[in-house]
């Protein structure tokens, strides 16, 4: 899955990262508790990507779809 995001660089990456991650499992394990069998310590990877210029990364990726 790829996110882009648009913040202030004053804004700290990792606070914005665990509020995406723990929302969305809060969510999405409210929405069907089943799942939260299935996992048995986190719904997502405790990685993930930043980068600050992302202009030439879009171009390339949406010439793959094409």
């Amino acid at each position: 899955m790829n996110l882009i995001i648009h913040c202030k660089t004053t804004h700290y990456i990792p606070n914005i990262m665990k509020a995406l991650k723990g929302g969305s499992a809060w969510f999405l394990y409210n929405a069907f508790p089943e799942t939260k069998l299935n996992y048995k310590v986190s719904l997502w990877e405790q990685k993930y990507c930043i980068a600050t210029e992302i202009r030439n990364w879009i171009k390339w990726f949406s010439g793959i779809g094409m």
